[in-house]
């Protein structure tokens, strides 16, 4: 079994900047408060594209929090992010017996 740390809720509250520089993170997963509205917000999208881009160069994976609509996948896509977490994807289920 692998496992490896991730910083939730990236961009707000303690998962800042500074915590990435301070923990040996893997992933970052991207608060939902960027992704919302970020087909029609480009400040939400240029903070997704600096994210993306910090997190290449420090070879983590990101995960978009939220994503709801498949416009919202699309850009996504474009702007690196290379995993989704949302309705889109799938609604929450209910533990198997």
């Amino acid at each position: 079994m692998v496992s490896g740390i991730a910083i939730d809720d990236f961009g707000t509250g303690y998962a800042n900047y500074e915590r990435l520089k301070r923990l040996q993170a893997d992933i970052i997963k991207i608060d939902g408060v960027f992704v919302k509205d970020i087909v029609t917000n480009t400040l939400d999208a240029m903070i997704v594209r600096s994210i993306t881009d910090l997190a290449k160069a420090k070879s983590l994976s990101v995960v978009a929090e939220f994503v709801e609509t498949q416009q919202q996948q699309a850009l996504l896509h474009k702007l690196g992010v290379q995993y989704l977490q949302g309705y889109l994807i799938g609604r929450p289920q209910p533990l198997a017996d």
